[in-house]
């Protein structure tokens, strides 16, 4: 069963997007599958179940990411099967911070992973 995360924890959980381009870099393809709308749970997926249960969709896309008023700028992005890794610049109203984050997927689930825990998510669409 994946844990149901908090309105404060989906915002903390990253979000979105732009990556720089660096020689020896793989560079971020829009087909990647990562890309798309993730949400904590399937009634997440429904913007008025959200709304109704406090919960945050993920908008993930090539170059970065956002839930809420959380946003993520993606960088340095290396590719390793299902699972990318990069940097993420972040920033949401009353704070900004740089993390390392690993994005997962298998099937239609997404794991983010960070210094700042982890959240599963399941695809609500592709973006």
């Amino acid at each position: 069963m994946i844990p149901l995360p908090s309105r404060e924890t989906a915002a903390a959980a990253p979000p979105p997007p732009r990556a720089d381009e660096d020689e020896g870099e793989e560079t971020p393809k829009p087909d990647a599958t990562y890309v798309g709308v993730w949400g904590p749970t399937a009634a997440a997926c429904s913007m008025r179940q959200a709304r109704r249960l406090g919960y945050l969709p993920a908008v993930i896309r090539d170059d970065g990411a956002r839930a809420g008023k959380t946003s993520c700028v993606f960088r340095d992005m290396k590719r390793a099967g299902n699972s990318w890794t990069m940097a993420a610049s972040c920033r949401n109203a009353r704070q900004r911070w740089t993390s390392h984050v690993r994005l997962s997927v298998d099937g239609n689930r997404l794991t983010w992973s960070s210094e700042r825990g982890a959240s599963v998510y399941v695809r609500c669409s592709r973006a």
